[in-house]
């Protein structure tokens, strides 16, 4: 599947209509052409064409689009999740919208320092070029100048953007006035469905009238060009459906967490009721027992799933501390390593540790699984165990372990993986949403709503 069709199944947001309106369907014909460069025999181009019949429909704070008889998407911006509905099947899975948008930025920075280091090395190369980014991806940054590069000329009702001497966009305004209040929900779906450069959505956004023809060239030199044209057949001003109806949510296919979910509804899909008196009872006696080890396994597990700390046992362990090698292994081991020498240090504490038998043993996979993390952003050459099957290992003993839910989280979100990133997050929320710990995922949130706030509140008026 096309990046452009990846993230496209993604977001559109922000539509403030009157208590009053009920909304728009759209209905379009959509035209896709595919050229790839040198694909065929003899290295000759290779180009493919598509047509479909779109239905986009535009509701209060939500959006759906469809093509033909497929899987409906649903883009609900007030919980803030896009859906897919299986229309065979009748059920649907659920996603971040969050994770798209955190998608774009990450991979537009990625592409633009790759294309610095291009311009390096071969200053007349046409990949990454910055006009062509902002088409893929919806945005610009505020510092980016590319947008007067562009040369707009109107002819017979028809308004062309040109760059470096080619149609980048055109488009022909229809009779269908486009109302006010419908412009930040119309500028998400040309945000999130079609390869526009900002500068042509706004002017779009702005006419004040539906485009009853448009049409763009997206390339990615030297593998591909895409070509789109969309003919507006009509608007109708009904409501627009956008909810799942009577669909059956179920767990996304490629979802990480699929066997870790099964194992939380085999516990009753929530924390043990006494966890806090269990662990104050296990600790307790542990100390007694001179079993120091265990204590601080079962402190850590308690603070990391639930946020809290149990009175006096992290005191007591303090304590004791000295007079147990094993234990300052251990807290040695819990703590950030320095450099990749370090790191391997502190795996062989881990692994000197005989916890035969321990109910809490399980716990030293999850600081192998951040040390092997570590070693592979200093090192990528460094062969080292996969730390997400580390990190899963862990959740499917303890499916409530907020603490390794975030972690695993920020090991997808570091290697571009946004839906399972999220995936993580939203399921330790599920359990404990106040959780300290979860507090960074909140900041990256609030970070892109504030980076890019069209993404989540549309084009203004």
């Amino acid at each position: 599947m096309r990046l452009t069709r990846a993230i496209a199944a993604a977001t559109l947001l922000s539509l403030s209509l009157p208590a009053t309106a009920l909304g728009e369907v759209l209905r379009f014909e959509v035209t896709q052409s595919l050229t790839e460069f040198g694909k065929a025999k003899a290295g000759a181009d290779k180009t493919s064409v598509k047509k479909s019949a779109r239905t986009v429909g535009l509701g209060n704070r939500a959006l759906f689009l469809q093509e033909g008889g497929t899987d409906k998407l649903i883009y609900d911006f007030n919980a803030r999740k896009i859906r897919r509905v299986d229309t065979n099947a009748n059920t649907y899975t659920e996603s971040s919208l969050y994770a798209n948008v955190a998608f774009r930025r990450a991979e537009f920075d990625n592409r633009m320092r790759l294309r610095q280091i291009l311009q390096r090395m071969a200053p007349t190369s046409r990949q990454y070029d910055p006009v062509q980014l902002a088409c893929l991806f919806g945005f610009v940054p505020p510092t980016d100048k590319s947008f007067s590069l562009l040369k707009r000329s109107t002819k017979a009702g028809t308004t062309t953007y040109i760059y470096k001497g080619k149609p980048l966009s055109a488009y022909k305004l229809s009779s269908q006035k486009l109302p006010p209040q419908m412009v930040p929900i119309l500028s998400q779906y040309y945000m999130y469905s079609l390869n526009l450069h900002p500068t042509v959505r706004l002017s779009l956004v702005k006419s004040g009238y539906y485009a009853g023809a448009l049409s763009y060239t997206l390339e990615n030199p030297p593998i591909l060009e895409e070509k789109e044209s969309h003919k507006l057949l009509q608007v109708e001003s009904i409501a627009a459906d956008c909810t799942t109806g009577s669909a059956r949510k179920v767990i996304r296919s490629q979802n990480p967490l699929i066997a870790v979910l099964a194992r939380s509804q085999q516990l009753g899909s929530r924390p043990p009721a006494k966890l806090k008196e269990d662990s104050m009872v296990f600790c307790t006696r542990a100390l007694q027992e001179k079993r120091l080890v265990d204590a601080m396994l079962g402190a850590f597990e308690y603070v990391i799933q639930t946020g809290e700390s149990l009175p006096g046992i992290v005191d007591s362990v303090k304590k004791q501390l000295k007079d147990d090698k094993n234990a300052q292994k251990l807290k040695r081991a819990m703590g950030s390593p320095s450099s990749v020498a370090e790191a391997k240090t502190f795996l062989a504490d881990l692994n000197s540790l005989n916890l035969k038998g321990n109910k809490r043993a399980y716990l030293l996979d999850l600081f192998r699984a951040n040390l092997y993390s570590y070693i592979e952003t200093e090192n990528p050459k460094e062969p080292v165990q996969d730390p997400s099957k580390l990190f899963l290992k862990v959740l499917a003993e303890n499916p409530f372990l907020t603490g390794a839910y975030k972690d695993l989280g920020i090991y997808y979100f570091n290697r571009y993986k946004m839906v399972e990133a999220w995936e993580c997050w939203d399921t330790a929320r599920s359990f404990y949403p106040r959780h300290p710990m979860l507090s960074i995922v909140t900041e990256i949130e609030e970070r892109l709503q504030n980076e890019v706030p069209e993404f989540f509140n549309g084009d203004k008026p």
